[in-house]
């Protein structure tokens, strides 16, 4: 069983406007990018969230982002 990985794009618009909230503390912020993983001759896709990690001192957030497939 073959399977095919590709990197999906983080969002640009979600990580600018995370660092220019967060700009004034002393947080450390590492966005991760998510993944699409097929499985070849079969009709399976899984995708991998987008990540960000918030750090500060000895305290982490992690953040997970799906892709919103529903329209309002």
């Amino acid at each position: 069983m073959k399977t095919v990985i590709t990197e999906l794009p983080f969002p640009c618009e979600i990580k600018n406007k995370i660092k220019m909230k967060v700009s004034t503390g002393n947080l450390e912020i590492n966005f991760l990018s998510g993944h699409l993983i097929k499985i070849d001759n079969t009709n399976i896709s899984i995708e991998e969230p987008h990540r960000i990690i918030v750090k500060k001192d000895n305290m982490v957030l992690l953040a997970m982002l799906y892709k919103c497939m529903f329209e309002f």
